[in-house]
């Protein structure tokens, strides 16, 4: 598992990102979704999608209150579904954050959020992209 945590200071958000998740990382995972106040049946719902030893899924939960995100991408199957993937879940996140903000959902300012996600994440993600690269994670 790889993991990363930046601050985003367009929008005043910490984001904390787990690349090529796999079940025995699950607790970890956990434990950080409850610290930023992930709880009920989100938590459960995480749980249940971090133990189910699938690849190719991904979660995001956010607290606006505190302005954190968690991004999980599951182990993928190929580097196309680790874009996809990436591209879903950070799609996700950048609607929690303009929601926060009062953006309009699906304009510009969301487009700036996501773009900015990628930015901060490339030195990871880049390897991520290229399946013999990413089947050495």
């Amino acid at each position: 598992m790889i993991r990363q945590r930046f601050y985003h200071k367009p929008t005043d958000w910490r984001i904390y990102i787990y690349y090529v998740v796999t079940e025995p990382h699950a607790d970890e995972i956990l434990e950080r979704l409850a610290e930023i106040g992930c709880n009920g049946e989100n938590l459960s719902n995480a749980h249940d999608n971090l133990t189910s030893g699938k690849c190719d899924t991904g979660l995001t939960y956010t607290n606006q209150s505190t302005h954190e995100t968690v991004v999980v991408i599951a182990k993928t199957s190929t580097a196309l579904q680790f874009l996809q993937s990436l591209t879903h879940e950070f799609g996700h996140a950048a609607n929690h954050i303009a929601q926060c903000y009062g953006l309009p959902l699906g304009g510009e300012d969301v487009r700036y959020i996501c773009d900015g996600l990628l930015e901060k994440t490339w030195e990871i993600s880049h390897e991520l992209l290229c399946d013999c690269c990413r089947n050495q994670h």
